[in-house]
Formats: structure tokens, C-alpha cells, sequence
């Protein structure tokens, strides 16, 4: 079923929605376990928390329940911005490379696209026109470096297979083998090519690199057996063997791919260019893929155990670190190696007793269910066992979660048969009589660390997570938070970290560095590039005192609101509108709250909005969060208020927390906006811009009352009649914009969970209204599937057509959400969706151009100028555009930053045209999507 909302806005930007991915997680949370039989039942504490284990690196400090970690929190680096000075000299924007560009950019309007997959003629990429020359020029540095082709350097390419020598003795078969023997047997693997004289790097799942061939290779294969030892180099009893298939591929022609991209013909691809940059990212990787002291996450992030460039606790069992993406991209005359810095939540390494501790205070396991939820699949290690001298012997294992029977039993309490003694015995005495161990928690559950057909019994106080396993767990809004901070570097200190830590990550500030053996060398220092700052659009609000326009011009990309009111304000006469507390602890005083909604309210009402008088408003409940009530009762409270709200004829409710909450958040938006139809919009008590004692800031307000008016079918603001990118549409009257996108579960969602697409268009000549149809599909599937997209397509059509009486003529669609590898299929599959259901609905031939916009992309810039330089943040200022030095060779593509960057590092969206038919021009192209931006 297609759900539809008729009259929505794009409104503001920022109030309940949090730091850029603080709510993400919160979309779709509604489908877990809360109301579902979810349990009430805690376990016990474990007593004195004890001392932290000590092989965790450079540890927070711990998280004190209800709190933020203490210690060293937020890190220096992210409460201070000094200057970037790095220590090599900063070149120029390469004059060879721009010289290619401008080269390719006039061959490339005479000649035809690179065919792509089994596209049609009509459907292949449109070439770059051209390139942009409006704006203020400028140079910044981009996180990427030269890689350097040895015209004479070779290398070659192999695939490894492995398979049990007793498969029918192994619980592995065919290429099933687990991934951390899979990397053990890679490791041993390359260890035997060294001494063989060959130097190897793998991506520890199928390739390995080589800068020789490998020798006793027949008719392309190699086969030998390998003996499976311990990372000690130590034998276990009765040792797997595995049968090695090693099979050689083909020669890797890094110079021959880096003459292509010098090649100005812009048709022309390398024929191997996807898995020789493939190869060349096994290379880059392969010094920080071989250190035992680094871990990485999907062979692109790279974690250092020992320099953790300060790991930080978030609380409830889980600590954040700083790492470093890499990624070798192909640009215009060069290789390039891009470095990001990122974050990833660990588990503490430390006993599973303590951290079940850490969990119960951070309010993380306020049920058994979710405690057993947080520990499945976690790695572990114990050492009760002893050898023959009395060593420790070191055992691993993977928990499968509490004890099964009993669910959940302690020591005392879960019973086995033990054959030894010939009597049934508990957990407790048998770790007593065995082992001699006199356990001192006995009353926490026990671990299951068996198979499905045999239970392994151990207590918590006896295993130890091991270190640099990767927390597969939905965060907290807390934990979000404090993630957000460690990574949220102001960019003159990202560009040093980069530049400090995460070269020499990678082994490629050694000499020789170790990518030198096939042919490839990292230059020092970052790339400059050329940028332009666009000027900002202009906007028309009404004047507070009259009734005539105003413009507005932007200041830091964004648009003050105070002595304006709205282009066309909303109504809320005909419905009641109030307010929720949601308070923690009675931290958030009746009172207090009560005044500062009426100061709100009364700032809300200078923006034009009718009915939102504070007179008007209503204190609609009181819940108290938090104590010993869980999600579920909580949850229960809501839809009670909400559906009492709802039969009193209230359309707007206000939520005032004292801090986020994302798990509410989700559960409120459902009941509210879906089930009881109320629109809500969420408020943070105490915030440094809204508080009960002030109403909040004018700036605060003004984007409150921007959701506010956009949720109740206003019009916030008009473009300016005499902004010109306007013009540039050759008919504004019968143009529609249109937005696709897809949602999909967050982690440790069920496996039934759907993913939700979404299709939003225009319908007014302004570009002010955006109306939605959204429909569920097959959950974690980015492609919207045909018959969906069709129907949500037709509906958008229809709905302009019923506002505008006609059909438009040309659509701009911008599809979001789409990796690269993606880009056929959406040409392929959601392309020809739009064109059926136009077809469905008119003969006129409706013109498309298709943009996809990137925002999970890893490219930053820093300036390294004030006259490219945002003050506030060291970052780069709204309206930097790039389209040279790192943009695609071929294709059409740009970087473009609309916006000003509250936090961290500005993030540029990143617009790759995949097919144009409205053929506006690289000038008009740019200037529309700015404008359309800021609008």
C-alpha cells in the first residue's frame, strides 16, 4: 500500500533531526523487540566493578550511569581549531592535469559516452560539456595523494581458495571456511610466498598480489596443502588441513591504466580498469592489512589497536576509535589515494563480567533479552585450563548467547551432566571441583559458547572479550552523540591527522615503502585543487510590519528569519496544538517548561503562523522517563496521550525532552504522525539555544516555526522572481523536481525488516512544495523495485496535475543514496520506471535528466587561505563548488558544499549526472542546483 501526504514543505533545516547522523539510527526503529513479550527482568549486579583490563589501549575513562564519559572527553583535537600548517611545502593545482581537462572537455561535446553495461544508446552517461567558471576562484587541499606509476614496475594477480582436507570432520565445506581461519590461512599463506622470495598482499577473501610469479604454478594452478597453526605459530591437537587452490589470473598493467587516464580521447576506458584499481587497493592496504596490531573493517577502514588515536568509552560495554578509510581513485592524467578519517565502536576488551557491569549502568540491559542480544556472536577468550606444567592454556571462543536451559540461569542454577563424575552438577561446582575455582558472581547468567547441538557453559567472570572486534549494535542517542564528537575534527585538525597518523598507517611514509615492489609509490602531501565560491541566492519572505516582500540574502549558508514572517504563513485555527515533558529524573521543572512554551510560542506567532498564539497552547501530559520502567511501558504511555490528543482535535504537539533520545524519537513519530495522525516535533530542555526560562533563541524559533508552518502546508519563502537560475529553466511553469531515496533498516533489526522508499516531487513553479508517496520493499535492497517506483511515479504526476491542470514537460531527478557500482542498474531499472509512468499519463514528450547525489562519499577540502576560509570552523565556505583535479576522467561530475558546517568538517555533496536530456549547461547546471539547495 502506498501511503501519501499531500501538502508537506521542505522547511528549515536542523531542529529535532539532531547532528548530521545523530537520528539515522532512530529511522525504522520501530520494528524490534519493544511491545512484543519483551521481558522486564534484570540481571543481577555484579558487585565491585574491579579494575579495567589492561591490553585496551588508551581507554576514556569510564561512563558514570546516566552521564557522559569522564577522563579526557571530548578529545583536544575537537574542542580546539588551530591553523593547519602542514610540514611539506603546499603546491599548485597541476597545470598538465588542467590541461588534459580542458583538452578532454572540448573532444568530449562532438563525441559519444562510454557505453555502460547493456544501456542504449539513449541511455549511456553524458560527457562533461564543459567546466564552470562563475564564482570567486580559489585553491584548496583535498584528502587525496599522487600515486606515482613506475613505467617499469610489474605485478600479478592470483586467486586463493582454500577447502577443508576432511570436510566431513570439519564444519566447513567448499569455500565456507570461517573468516577468521580464512585469514590465518591467507597469513600463513603469504608467509610461505616470502620465504619462496615472492612478496604478496591479500584482501583476505579471495585475491592476492604478487611482484613476481609464483613459482610451481601448471597450467595456471598450484596446489599444496596447508596446516592450520595458531597466530603463535603453536600446533593444536589434531591441527586442520586445508587443501590450497592457488590460480594464477593475469599480469596487472598499473602503467597502461595510468597512460589511459592521460589519454584525452574521452571515450576510450581501460578494458580492466574496475579490478586493476581493485588490485591496487589490496596494495595500498596490504602494510596495514599484515600488522597484527591493526584491524581492518570490510578491507576499507583501518583501525590501530596499540595508537588508537585515543579510543574514548561511550558507555554501556562499547568505546569509539579513530581510523582511516583508503580508497585508490582514477581521475583526470592520474591515480589518486584517498584518506578519511573515520570512527568505529568497539567492545571494552576487558572481562565480560565488567562489562556486563558497564551495560547494567548505562541502562543497556534493562532485560535479559537485550543482554544476551549484545553479547551474541561476541569473541572471547579464557584461561581457567591448565597444561601439564600449570601454564594457562588460552582457549577462544564465540558466545552464542545466555544459557539456553534455563534461560538465562546463573552458576548456581544451570545444571549439566558431567560423564566424569557420573552425576548431574551446576556450573558453580563444577568450576569448583575441576577447576578450583571458587567463582565470585556466581548469580550472573552464565555464557553459552557451544553449538547449536551442544551447550558450553562458562560464567562471565572467567572469559575476556578480545580486543578489536567491531560493536555490530544500534546505538544509544548518548553513545551517537559522544561517536559524532571523537569524529567531528574541525578540518584544519582532520587534514593533520590524515596527514600525521594515517600515512604512516599504511606504511607508505617508510623507505621503501612497501608498495614500491609493484611498481606504485604514494607522492608526500595532499593535492591542491582550483574551487570557486558561488554567490548566494536570494529569497523573498514578507516584512513583519508590512505586507510587502522582502529579500533575503544568506549569511554562512543559512537564513535568518528575525522581523520576517513567512511567504504564506499556515493555519492552525481550526486544530489545538500543545506541548509533551518528557523529563528524566524531575530534572525538567513543570514551571519552568510551561513558561518557556508560552516565550516560544509568542516568538513562533511573530512569523505569521495563525493560531499559534501561547494562549493557545496546551500542557497535554507529563511522562517521566527513565527509573525502572522499560521502552515498551514507555511506549504504551504514548499511544494512550497521543490517542486522547487525537480525539480532542489536536493536530500539533510539541515533545520537550531534557536530552535525545533516539529509541523515543522513533516510537513517538510512529504513534504520533502514522497511527493517531499528529504532527510532532521534538525539543531539547536545557538546550544552549532553547531553555524554559527563555523560550529559546530567535534563530531557534524561526527554525521550529519553519517545520511548524512547512507541516501544515505553508510556504516559508519564494525565490527571488529576479534570481536567474530560474531563468535557466526554460519553462519554470511546467518543470518538476523531483527526489528518490531509500531507508533501510538499522542495525540488529530483524532480517523481515523492510526497507521504505520514497519518492517526493514538486508541484508548484516556486519549488517550495514537495509532497511524498513512500512504499515498504525487501529490506536492505537499494534499487526501488519497478512496479513501486511506477506507482509512486504515477502519483507524483497525477497530484501535479490535479495542483497545475496540466502535466509538466521536463523533470529533474535527483536520486540519492546510490554507491557507484549502482549507477547501471539505476539507469537500467529506475530510469525506465519514470518513463512508463509518464507514458501512463501523456503523450507529450516529457524530458528527464536523472542526478544522483552523494553524501556518503569520503572527499574533503581544506582551505588553506582566508579568502576560502569559514571563519567559525576552519572549514570551506557555503557555496564551494569543485569540478577539477579529483573529479571522475570521464562523466560529468561536481562537488558542491550549499551549506555551512556546524560541526566537524564540511562535507561537500558530491552530483554525478547520469543522464541529461534538458541539456542545461554546465553554468546553468551549477547555479540551479545551488539555488535549488538553499531553497
Amino acid at each position: 500500500m502506498s501511503g501519501r501526504t499531500q501538502g508537506g514543505q521542505r522547511g528549515g533545516r536542523g531542529g529535532e533531526r539532531g547532528g548530521r547522523g545523530g537520528e539515522r539510527g532512530g529511522r525504522g526503529g520501530e520494528r524490534g523487540g519493544r511491545g512484543r513479550g519483551e521481558r522486564q527482568d534484570t540481571f543481577p549486579r555484579g558487585g565491585d566493578r574491579g579494575g579495567r583490563g589492561g591490553d585496551r589501549g588508551g581507554g576514556g575513562g569510564r561512563y558514570p550511569s546516566g552521564g557522559r564519559p569522564t577522563g579526557n572527553y571530548p578529545p583536544p583535537s575537537v574542542r580546539s581549531c588551530p591553523a593547519y600548517k602542514p610540514n611539506y611545502a603546499i603546491g599548485t593545482p597541476s597545470s598538465d592535469v588542467r590541461a588534459l581537462e580542458d583538452r578532454k572537455a572540448k573532444l568530449s561535446i562532438t563525441s559519444k559516452g562510454p557505453n555502460v553495461g547493456n544501456l542504449s544508446l539513449t541511455d549511456r552517461y553524458p560527457m562533461r560539456p564543459g567546466y564552470g567558471s562563475q564564482g570567486l576562484p580559489g585553491v584548496l587541499l583535498a584528502n587525496y595523494y599522487t600515486i606515482s606509476v613506475n613505467p617499469a614496475g610489474e605485478a600479478w594477480y592470483y586467486t586463493a581458495r582454500f577447502e577443508p582436507d576432511k570436510p566431513g570432520k570439519s564444519a566447513q565445506t567448499g569455500n565456507d571456511v570461517k573468516p577468521r581461519q580464512l585469514r590465518q590461512l591467507f597469513q600463513q599463506l603469504i608467509t610461505k610466498l616470502k620465504d619462496e622470495g615472492v612478496r604478496a598482499f591479500s584482501d583476505y577473501g579471495l585475491y592476492l598480489v604478487t611482484d613476481k610469479k609464483i613459482a610451481n604454478v601448471t597450467a595456471n594452478i598450484r596446489q599444496e596443502d596447508l596446516t592450520l597453526t595458531f597466530p603463535d605459530g603453536v600446533l593444536p591437537t589434531n591441527p586442520p588441513v586445508f587443501k590450497l587452490r592457488l590460480e594464477y589470473v593475469g599480469a596487472l598493467d598499473f602503467p597502461g591504466l595510468e597512460k589511459n587516464l592521460k589519454d584525452p580521447n574521452p571515450v576510450v576506458e581501460f578494458p580492466d580498469k574496475a579490478v586493476t584499481i581493485q588490485m591496487a587497493n589490496i596494495v595500498m592496504n596490504g602494510f596495514a592489512n599484515t600488522s597484527p596490531d591493526i584491524v581492518a573493517i570490510r578491507q576499507k577502514k583501518f583501525f590501530n589497536l596499540v595508537d588508537r588515536l585515543s579510543a574514548y568509552s561511550i558507555g554501556g560495554g562499547l568505546d569509539v576509535s579513530r581510523g582511516f578509510f583508503s580508497s585508490v581513485r582514477s581521475s583526470t592524467g592520474r591515480l589518486l589515494l584517498n584518506l578519511q578519517i573515520t570512527t568505529c565502536a568497539f567492545y571494552d576488551t576487558d572481562n565480560v563480567r565488567v562489562v556486563m557491569d558497564r551495560l547494567r549502568e548505562s541502562g543497556g540491559a534493562r532485560s535479559l533479552n537485550k543482554l544476551q542480544s549484545f553479547f551474541k556472536g561476541v569473541r572471547v577468550s579464557s584461561k581457567y585450563l591448565k597444561d601439564k606444567k600449570g601454564q594457562p592454556i588460552v582457549k577462544f571462543h564465540s558466545i552464542r548467547g545466555l544459557c539456553r536451559q534455563p534461560f538465562a540461569a546463573d552458576a548456581n542454577r544451570a545444571q549439566f551432566y558431567n560423564d566424569e563424575f557420573s552425576r548431574q552438577q551446576s556450573v558453580a561446582q563444577f568450576f569448583k571441583q575441576k577447576h578450583g575455582i571458587n567463582l565470585q558472581y556466581a548469580q550472573l547468567p552464565v555464557m553459552d559458547v557451544g553449538t547449536p547441538n551442544k551447550a558450553v557453559l562458562i560464567p562471565p567472570e572467567c572469559l575476556t572479550i578480545v580486543r578489536g572486534q567491531a560493536a555490530n549494535q544500534k546505538l544509544t542517542g548518548d553513545q551517537t552523540t559522544y561517536t559524532l564528537a571523537v569524529g567531528q575534527a574541525k578540518a584544519a585538525i582532520n587534514a593533520n591527522l590524515i596527514d600525521t597518523y594515517g600515512i604512516p598507517l599504511f606504511g607508505l611514509s617508510n623507505t621503501p615503502p612497501p608498495t614500491a615492489p609493484f611498481g606504485l609509490k604514494v607522492l608526500p602531501g595532499m593535492i591542491t585543487v582550483q574551487c570557486r565560491i558561488l554567490d548566494a541566492p536570494s529569497l523573498i519572505y514578507r516584512a513583519k510590519s508590512t505586507e510587502k516582500t522582502e529579500k533575503l540574502d544568506a549569511r554562512f549558508g543559512a537564513w535568518n528569519l528575525s522581523g520576517r514572517r513567512f511567504a504564506r504563513a499556515a493555519s492552525l485555527t481550526a486544530f489545538k496544538w500543545g506541548f509533551i515533558n518528557l523529563r528524566y529524573d524531575n530534572r525538567q521543572k513543570t514551571g519552568e517548561i510551561d513558561l518557556g512554551m508560552t516565550k516560544f510560542a509568542g516568538m513562533v506567532a511573530e512569523t505569521g503562523i495563525l493560531g499559534f498564539r501561547p494562549a493557545q497552547g496546551q500542557h497535554v501530559a507529563e511522562i517521566p522517563l527513565g527509573g525502572t520502567q522499560g521502552d515498551g511501558q514507555h511506549r504504551r504511555q504514548l499511544d494512550k496521550v497521543f490517542k486522547e490528543a487525537s480525539d480532542r482535535n489536536f493536530r500539533l504537539i510539541l515533545m520537550v525532552l531534557d536530552k535525545r533520545d533516539t529509541a523515543l524519537y522513533a516510537a513517538a513519530k510512529y504513534l504520533a504522525d502514522v497511527k493517531h495522525g499528529i504532527h510532532t516535533v521534538f525539543m531539547v530542555h536545557a538546550n544552549k539555544k532553547f531553555h524554559g526560562q527563555t523560550g529559546g533563541t530567535p534563530d531557534y524559533c524561526a527554525n521550529v516555526a519553519h517545520k511548524i508552518n512547512s507541516k501544515f502546508g505553508g510556504t516559508n519563502q519564494k525565490p527571488d522572481p529576479r534570481i536567474h537560475y530560474l531563468s535557466l529553466i526554460k519553462n519554470p511553469q511546467r518543470t518538476m523536481v523531483m527526489g528518490m531515496d531509500v531507508t533501510h533498516p538499522a542495525p540488529g533489526s530483524e532480517r523481515s525488516t523492510p526497507s521504505i522508499a520514497a519518492v517526493v516531487a514538486s508541484v508548484d513553479p516556486d519549488f517550495t512544495l514537495y509532497p511524498a508517496s513512500v512504499m515498504a520493499h525487501q529490506g536492505r535492497v537499494e534499487v526501488i523495485p519497478t512496479a513501486h517506483l511506477t506507482q509512486m511515479v504515477v502519483e507524483r504526476l497525477q497530484y501535479y496535475q490535479q495542483m497545475n491542470k496540466q502535466l509538466p514537460t521536463q523533470i529533474i531527478v535527483y536520486r540519492d543514496g546510490v554507491s557507484e557500482g549502482q549507477y547501471p542498474q539505476v539507469l537500467a531499472l529506475e530510469l525506465p520506471c519514470i518513463r512508463a509512468a509518464v507514458k501512463k499519463l501523456t503523450k507529450e514528450n516529457v524530458k528527464i535528466s536523472f542526478i544522483i547525489v552523494g553524501k556518503r562519499h569520503h572527499t574533503r577540502f581544506y582551505p588553506i587561505n582566508n579568502t576560502n576560509h569559514d571563519d567559525r570552523n576552519s572549514s570551506t565556505k557555503p557555496g564551494t563548488i569543485v569540478d577539477r583535479g579529483v573529479t571522475a576522467e570521464r562523466g560529468w561530475d561536481f562537488f558542491l558544499q550549499p551549506h555551512s558546517c556546524g560541526m566537524g568538517t564540511a562535507r561537500p555533496a558530491h552530483y554525478v549526472i547520469v543522464h541529461d536530456e534538458i541539456k542545461m549547461g554546465v553554468h546553468d547546471l551549477e547555479t540551479f542546483v545551488s539555488g535549488a539547495d538553499e531553497l
